[in-house]
């Protein structure tokens, strides 16, 4: 099991000690009439210099929950009455969450009767975790959800759960699709990446020179970039993935593949799914390129940030994490593929409860989180892209110290990438479809056998169900 090599900046560390002390004021740990410990206490318990301290009491007090009494110290407030309290649920693996701490506190100052509760949940089951809360009736005001989440609740007809979102202005159409159920936008799009080749500058140093138009340019130059020594133990690989159906669907889209085909019919046994399901599983198992991470979805990104990796096949998302590396890197500004260009299209969006009693607040702050102010704060300070078009293309709104060179080559890609909703199956289906696919990551099956499995096992019931379907409803 690796140790991941956390890096904090001093920018996390303070909204991490802010949280915590947040926490023990809205639970009651530090009651209201109590006053906190001394600044030097506080100071020596949390590993802070007194500047950044302060500025920690500075946004306390902004937010209404302390007031600074001189020369004795800070008070816990009493919350007034009328005073409105969100609750706010997300993932606690959201990389952006510094960012929006920060957003919130830009919507509390404008709406000070207002209070905004951020509470992380473990990734684990998150979703579930969100429905219990929505359908026992436990506060719930607002709730972050990833594409993957919201095609959970789609596949198991629980979006009407959610109040029907308003659309901001210059949102990118596919992030609108990507949150609509039954033509009906459900959540507010706020940040997406296409999936895309991380690459360390160190190790690729003239990415823009190089030709990676198929699959097999990718294969020789992550061949040339695997390194080993005397001995034949590896220095570095020139490729690293995780075996996910973010990853592996997109090598079969981009080979023409799918899992119905125009006739409606499965076609996963087809040459061009099966194919491609051969060659993710080649690069899985050559000694001269990626190892196979299976399990911990860190591990790969672990070996590409201490440079035993050359290039990553990641996001934008993960990206927000890099900006304190000790080399550079950067994006790569194509997307090999093999039959057509192709890439998968991931995001997050903010939905309302429909049981929540504070619906018209948390909309409004929703729409907040995708106004045009908002998502150019989120741009200058992330590396996830807004989910407004002109912020997102706006190549002024450039922040060198964590973007990277090519942070907008995103555009070219943006017209082939595909949400995952639209390749034709649920997400329950999906999670069966990836169970059995690891009879192919594993070795234990050819992919040809695997995907006629597949076809005979899921597809083909699927298929006459619809049919089916479609025969009693003509009569």
């Amino acid at each position: 099991m690796f140790a991941i090599n956390k890096r904090v900046s001093s920018k996390d560390k303070l909204d991490a000690v802010l949280q915590e002390l947040r926490e023990q004021i809205r639970n009651g740990s530090i009651r209201p009439g109590e006053f906190l410990v001394s600044e030097a206490h506080l100071a020596k318990q949390y590993h802070l210099s007194k500047t950044t301290l302060r500025k920690v009491l500075a946004d306390l007090e902004r937010e209404g929950l302390i007031e600074k009494i001189p020369c004795i110290g800070n008070r816990v407030r009493e919350i007034p009455a009328g005073r409105r309290s969100l609750k706010f649920y997300c993932y606690d693996v959201c990389y952006e969450l510094p960012v929006y701490r920060r957003m919130i506190r830009t919507f509390q100052d404008s709406h000070p009767d207002v209070e905004i509760e951020l509470i992380p949940l473990p990734n684990a089951n998150y979703v579930q975790q969100v429905l219990d809360k929505i359908e026992t009736g436990e506060q719930a005001d607002l709730v972050l959800l990833s594409d993957d989440h919201f095609n959970y609740l789609e596949d198991t007809g629980k979006t009407d759960l959610l109040c029907r979102a308003s659309s901001a202005n210059d949102i990118y159409p596919k992030l609108l699709h990507m949150f609509s159920a039954k033509g009906e936008l459900r959540a507010v799009p706020v940040v997406f990446s296409p999936i895309v080749y991380c690459c360390n500058s160190s190790i690729v140093p003239d990415s823009e020179s190089l030709r990676l138009d198929s699959w097999n340019d990718l294969l020789r130059l992550s061949k040339e970039l695997t390194k080993s020594d005397a001995d034949g133990i590896k220095q570095q690989y020139g490729l690293a993935f995780t075996a996910s159906p973010r990853r592996w669907l997109m090598f079969m889209h981009q080979n023409g593949g799918s899992f119905f085909g125009e006739n409606g019919r499965p076609a996963f046994a087809e040459p061009a799914a099966v194919e491609a399901i051969q060659f993710f599983e080649s690069l899985i198992h050559s000694n001269l390129i990626s190892p196979y991470m299976q399990g911990d979805f860190r591990a790969d990104r672990f070996l590409f940030e201490n440079s035993k990796v050359a290039l990553l096949l990641s996001s934008y998302f993960f990206m927000n994490e890099l900006h304190s590396l000790p080399f550079k890197w950067d994006v790569l500004p194509f997307m090999p593929s093999d039959k057509q260009k192709s890439t998968l299209l991931i995001g997050s969006g903010i939905a309302v409860p429909a049981r929540s009693e504070h619906r018209e607040t948390a909309l409004e702050f929703a729409e907040h989180m995708a106004s045009e102010s908002s998502q150019s704060y989120l741009k200058m300070n992330a590396c996830s892209i807004p989910a407004n078009r002109s912020v997102a293309e706006n190549r002024s709104l450039v922040n060198h110290s964590i973007h990277p060179k090519h942070y907008h080559s995103f555009i070219d890609l943006l017209p082939y990438a595909v949400p995952i909703k639209d390749l034709g199956v649920g997400y329950r289906l999906l999670s069966e479809i990836g169970l059995e696919m690891l009879y192919v990551w594993m070795k234990l099956d050819t992919a040809a056998d695997t995907c006629r499995r597949v076809q005979e096992k899921l597809l083909r019931p699927v298929y006459e169900q619809s049919l089916a379907a479609t025969q009693n409803r003509m009569g």
